[in-house]
């Protein structure tokens, strides 16, 4: 005869004691993440809100440069067309002073360039 106690499994290990979570218990924890998201989101919003205001006032200043009106002369002058493709420039008689100065810089120059 066989003894019973030979071929009876051996008792398990005893268990750790897990605790069971009710399902509901992660939404909490859910929500307190969506609304430090959120409290971040709103805080960068309001950073960035305020960068563009400090920053502004520089962008209005570069504008302003940016339309200062042009007050070199515009025109055209016109060039004689050669066939020798001689050409020459000539100043007669050129003063200059710079501007709120009482001396002259150039005083009665004359200049000619020949170009070709």
């Amino acid at each position: 005869m066989r003894n019973s106690t030979a071929t009876r499994p051996a008792p398990s290990a005893p268990r750790a004691i897990s605790p069971v979570w009710p399902e509901g218990l992660w939404e909490p924890t859910a929500y307190v993440s969506s609304i430090v998201r959120l409290s971040d989101g709103v805080s960068s919003l309001i950073g960035t809100a305020g960068l563009i205001r400090i920053n502004g006032a520089f962008v209005q200043q570069f504008f302003d440069f940016l339309d200062c009106p042009n007050v070199m002369y515009q025109g055209s002058l016109t060039v004689e067309k050669r066939s020798d493709q001689q050409y020459e420039i000539e100043f007669r008689d050129v003063s200059f002073r710079y501007p709120g100065s009482e001396s002259y810089a150039l005083r009665h120059v004359n200049m000619k360039f020949r170009v070709g």
